[in-house]
C-alpha cells in the first residue's frame, strides 16, 4: 500500500526509468512524457485518497503500478495506465 510519500517516490523513480527509455529509443515521445506526467501526479494527488493501487503479477514495483478509480456511480473500476511505460505484444 502506499501514502502519498511512498507513491511520489515510486512515481519519480517510474518516470526516470521510462525517461531514460524514450530518450534512447522514442527521442520524440520525452517532452510529452514528461508534461503529460507532470499533470497526471497532479490529479494522483489531488485524487490519492480516492485511489486503488495494483501490482503486476510478479509483484514487480520497480516496474509499472496499474492505478483505478469509480468514475461517478460506476460499478466497476476505471484503470489507469501510463502507455508509454508498457511493453506491447502481439497475439
Amino acid at each position: 500500500s502506499f501514502d502519498k510519500a511512498s507513491f511520489g517516490a515510486y512515481f519519480k523513480g517510474y518516470m526516470k526509468k521510462v525517461l531514460e527509455y524514450l530518450g534512447k529509443n522514442k527521442p520524440d515521445r520525452v517532452e510529452p512524457f514528461k508534461n503529460g506526467g507532470r499533470d497526471l501526479f497532479k490529479w494522483i494527488n489531488s485524487n490519492f485518497d480516492d485511489l486503488s493501487f495494483y501490482t503486476p503479477k510478479s509483484y514487480d514495483v520497480e516496474n509499472h503500478i496499474m492505478i483505478a478509480y469509480y468514475d461517478g456511480e460506476d460499478i466497476a473500476p476505471t484503470f489507469m495506465f501510463i502507455m508509454d511505460g508498457l511493453k506491447f505484444i502481439k497475439v
